[in-house]
């Protein structure tokens, strides 16, 4: 039998309920669609649906008709006929249940190239065994391809391999490196958030790694899995954990608020100009 909470825990879980609650309603009102999930693994599943009914090559529809130039022909032919998932960093994200939340530890950047046999609806090294559906490939020298917050722990490529099975069954590529060299399309790209603030509906990644950055960036749709543990009211609640992650230099950590949105011609609102067209964040109760 499970002792009653005090006075204590019942204002901590109230503010965290409100902090949430704040966090969706700010999230919305800037055009980000705010999912619940209740695990990881349906958190995995709801990115592989989005994936599954997007329509192919959204960003260059309007142009395909048209001749092309020379440059923009060659970016086409980078994005395969099969669709692509890039999920850089959760080969090392913590399973759930692991302390910390979700963490990251740094990996030994290597280059590693597709055409393995017996990888249905997938690119993939030889030397990456068991990853069914996805494809390793850090070319950026002195990237290790994954994040190091400050509270990383490590992770043992349970989640990465997940999601690799499911992406596998409906013939999805699942990437988690090597993003130069898809430059002409992503479809989705999906990463854990590090922090969410309420008060602004905005999600931070410690994004060192190149790859991830090209994930939130030039993918059609991001998908962000985002621990509920870790929303905070203010920018001004991270402050200790943006400077300690800032002693680690070089660094580079995104604010995503909303999907990409510009009004700088002629004032007229368009998404999609400068990053994902859609943003879908999914809240995770993680304790």
């Amino acid at each position: 039998m499970s002792e009653p909470e005090n006075d204590s825990a019942k204002t901590s879980r109230k503010d965290r309920e409100e902090c949430c609650k704040l966090f969706r309603a700010r999230a919305e009102a800037v055009s980000a669609v705010v999912l619940d999930v209740a695990t990881p693994e349906e958190a995995f599943a709801r990115a592989v649906e989005i994936c599954e009914r997007k329509e192919a090559c959204r960003l260059l529809l309007s142009g395909c008709q048209l001749p092309l130039s020379d440059k923009a022909t060659d970016l086409c032919e980078t994005k395969p006929g099969t669709k692509i998932m890039a999920a850089p960093g959760l080969r090392a994200a913590a399973p759930a249940g692991a302390a910390g939340g979700p963490g990251y530890e740094k990996e030994a950047g290597s280059r590693n190239h597709p055409g393995s046999e017996g990888d249905s609806g997938s690119e993939r090294d030889s030397s990456s065994e068991g990853d069914s559906g996805s494809e390793r490939d850090s070319s950026s020298e002195g990237d290790s391809g994954s994040r190091n917050g400050p509270r990383a722990t490590s992770g043992d490529g349970q989640w990465f391999r997940q999601l690799g099975k499911l992406c596998a069954e409906k013939g999805i590529v699942l990437l988690d490196g090597g993003l130069r060299h898809h430059l002409g399309g992503i479809d989705i790209g999906f990463a854990v958030a590090d922090y969410g603030i309420a008060e602004t509906g905005t999600l931070v990644f410690f994004s060192r790694s190149e790859d991830l950055r090209l994930a939130t960036m030039i993918s059609e749709i991001h998908v962000a899995l985002m621990p509920k543990s870790r929303i905070r009211q203010s920018a001004f609640d991270i402050a200790p954990e943006l400077t300690e992650q800032m002693r680690n230099a070089p660094d580079y950590t995104a604010f995503v608020t909303g999907a990409s949105r510009t009004a700088d011609i002629e004032r007229v609102l368009t998404l999609g100009v400068h990053g994902p067209l859609e943003l879908y964040i999914l809240l995770w109760e993680d304790n």
